[in-house]
């Protein structure tokens, strides 16, 4: 994802994002680090935390995609 920044993520923001071992999750946007460019989000269904850079995002949820 080109161009983006944590920054443009909010508290609640679900976001898709993988993984470098290559797993694929989904979450809500928990917290942001905006000194490291990543956020922590908590997974879809399972609830486990996950330390995600912008790197990692699949989609950015500060566009609209309707």
């Amino acid at each position: 994802m080109e161009n983006t920044s944590v920054r443009r993520l909010n508290e609640g923001d679900h976001v898709t994002a993988i993984e470098p071992g290559g797993t694929r999750i989904s979450g809500r946007v928990e917290d942001t680090a905006p000194h490291l460019d990543a956020a922590w989000i908590l997974e879809d269904g399972f609830g486990a935390r996950h330390l995600i850079t912008v790197q990692d995002l699949l989609e950015d949820p500060a566009t609209p995609t309707d």
